[in-house]
């Protein structure tokens, strides 16, 4: 591993995307607050640095970033960090072609607010899946998966997904397929709590 600058503050359950320019880094929260700034770390004469070069219009943490066609998109997520019953719909996007450009707010994603979900981008589009939010006190996964096409701002609903899971790690290896791993399933009765699941293992495509 190589050392690079740091972030310009403690933070985590931020955003992240890359372009050929740089690597983004959106929101999250430190030991005292959320963050609202967006930070880029890009060369700069000669060195990496990192630079704030935008201020998000609300909190937001566990959120998750793509980038296509030059515009930074932001999906999902909580204004709380420690309130997931506040995880959002929100799309927003950011126009990284125009320098003094604002965030736009698109079509909210279908369906429930989540947090801790899987985002990517393939083939010119954005996919999130599953996530969870909290309803009384409990985490509920859930198992829908959606795509969105910024050339119509139109949300499809895709198939449910074989189980509904939080935490996934995703991948997209080329503009076919995207490869969900692991995560944290509800479980499988009914009857037991909402917080109550496992640890995955398995890989879908």
């Amino acid at each position: 591993w190589d050392p690079f600058p740091s972030l310009p503050k403690p933070l985590a359950y931020g955003a992240s995307a890359s372009d050929e320019a740089a690597f983004y880094f959106l929101g999250g929260a430190g030991p005292e607050n959320s963050e609202r700034a967006g930070y880029r770390l890009r060369k700069q004469g000669g060195a990496y640095r990192w630079e704030e070069f935008t201020q998000l219009p609300m909190d937001r943490s566990y959120s998750r970033a793509v980038i296509l066609d030059g515009q930074l998109f932001l999906v999902g997520g909580s204004d709380s960090v420690n309130d997931l019953s506040k995880a959002s719909t929100a799309l927003l996007s950011l126009s990284l072609k125009k320098p003094q450009a604002t965030w736009k707010s698109l079509r909210p994603m279908p369906g429930e607010g989540r947090a801790v979900f899987a985002a990517a981008s393939c083939n010119g589009k954005l996919y999130v899946f599953g996530g969870c939010l909290v309803e009384g006190g409990d985490a509920r996964n859930l198992g829908s998966a959606s795509r969105y096409d910024p050339a119509t701002d139109q949300w499809t609903r895709l198939h449910d997904l074989p189980a509904a899971t939080r935490a996934w790690s995703v991948g997209s290896g080329d503009s076919r397929f995207i490869f969900l791993f692991g995560g944290y399933s509800s479980s499988p009765d009914a009857k037991a709590k909402a917080q109550s699941g496992h640890f995955e293992k398995k890989v879908y495509r």
